[in-house]
Order: C-alpha cells, then structure tokens, then sequence
C-alpha cells in the first residue's frame, strides 16, 4: 500500500508551515472513505504570502534570466523525477479518484 507523507503544511517561500488559521481538511479516498492525507487549508493571506515568495523568487532572476538551456536541462530533471516515481503517483491519483 502507498503511504503519504503529508505534513498538513503550506510550502511558502521554500518552507514549510501552517496556515493562518492552522485548519486542515482530510483527503478521504472514495473508495474505502479511508483518509489518504491531511492538507492545510490556505487563507487569503497565505495565498498572498505564496504570490509574494514567487514574484521575489521570479525577479530574483536565478529562473527568469536562466538560459534556456539551463531551464530546459532542470525540467528534463523534473521529468526523470517524476517518471521515477510514476507508479507511485498512478497509484496516489489512482487511489484520490476512487478507482483502487
């Protein structure tokens, strides 16, 4: 069985850490009504503090101004990833639809 690491925690600005309000809601797998994860819930301050850490990132210039190359090179990396762990995922996603 698949097991999820969820930290119930917003990824901002390269860290993690709970929402405003600290809420979080169950992701519950339609076919068993198991909980999968716990997500947190993102207030509209989050939302803004995330847009924020992505502008600051973006024109901070270390992706924006990247030779294509160089971005091309990191999404080709991202692709490996992520096909190294495609059953996982096929079965995560698999699993969130309710079709086990």
């Amino acid at each position: 069985m698949v097991t999820v690491d969820s930290p119930g925690r917003l990824l901002i600005g390269g860290s993690w850490r709970s929402g405003q309000d600290e809420e979080t809601f169950e992701i519950i797998e339609p076919a068993t009504s198991q909980v999968m994860a716990t997500a947190a819930v993102a207030s509209p301050a989050d939302v803004d503090a995330a847009v924020a850490a992505a502008r600051a990132a973006f024109e901070g210039g270390a992706w924006s101004e990247a030779p294509a190359s160089v971005r091309a090179t990191v999404l080709y990396r991202m692709a490996e990833l992520i096909r190294s762990e495609v059953d996982q995922l096929a079965t995560l996603e698999a699993r969130n639809a309710g079709k086990p």
